[in-house]
């Protein structure tokens, strides 16, 4: 799974040459969808019932889904190295969120390593403010990794109580719904049928979402 997740990056920087961030982001997300449908059919006993938690994983849904296209909009502009680096400080945020939220205690170590986590990440910005290209993808990506640690808090907050399988694969359905009304408000829908791209689409969704996901779940 490290291989897959590390490789990924660079995966999705290849399908960027040929659609849009929102396009790749939706069609990640459906084919995602399709890959897990078998696994929704087998847990459909679990699927809830209530309202109120549908409205929660729908809110969940789209909070991910935004966060993922920012992430994938810097990585537009950004080396695959450098997104992914920026992307995972969401644990420095999760455990900044987690403390007035989740009622976690901070302790003087845990406290040093995050102020330090985010000096390095000041750093970077700092580095590449000054070349005048890179600054906003620098901010699109730690939007993406903010979004990412507020989904997390958000689903130990709300929804930890419901099957984590479930929350996580019904997140990739309604994710593309939003997803396609953005993109074709926005733009327009784009696929391409370079072997590139679909191999890359594939890869992403696939194994990057759906068998990452199932993987995640077994450990």
């Amino acid at each position: 799974m490290a291989l897959i997740w590390s490789s990924n990056w660079s995966v999705m920087k290849v399908g960027l040459r040929f659609v849009s961030p929102l396009n790749l982001v939706m069609q990640r997300f459906l084919f995602a969808s399709i890959a897990l449908l078998p696994v929704l059919v087998l847990k459909r006993k679990n699927i809830p019932k209530d309202h109120g938690i549908w409205i929660k994983l729908v809110l969940l849904a789209l909070i991910n889904a935004v966060g993922v296209t920012s992430t994938h909009i810097g990585l537009l502009y950004e080396f695959s190295g450098l997104s992914s680096m920026l992307t995972y400080t969401q644990p420095l945020f999760v455990f900044c969120l987690a403390i007035p939220f989740l009622g976690e205690k901070a302790t003087t170590i845990k406290v040093l390593g995050i102020i330090l986590g985010f000096l390095g990440v000041v750093a970077l910005y700092v580095e590449r403010s000054s070349l005048m290209v890179f600054s906003n993808s620098i901010l699109f990506l730690i939007l993406g990794a903010f979004l990412w640690a507020v989904s997390i808090i958000y689903y130990k907050k709300t929804l930890s109580h419901v099957d984590p399988t479930i929350v996580n694969i019904v997140q990739f359905p309604i994710g593309t719904i939003f997803l396609l009304v953005a993109t074709l408000m926005l733009g327009g829908l784009a696929f391409s049928m370079n072997p590139t791209y679909i191999f890359s689409i594939f890869y992403i969704s696939v194994l990057g979402s759906a068998v990452g996901l199932r993987s995640g779940f077994s450990s």
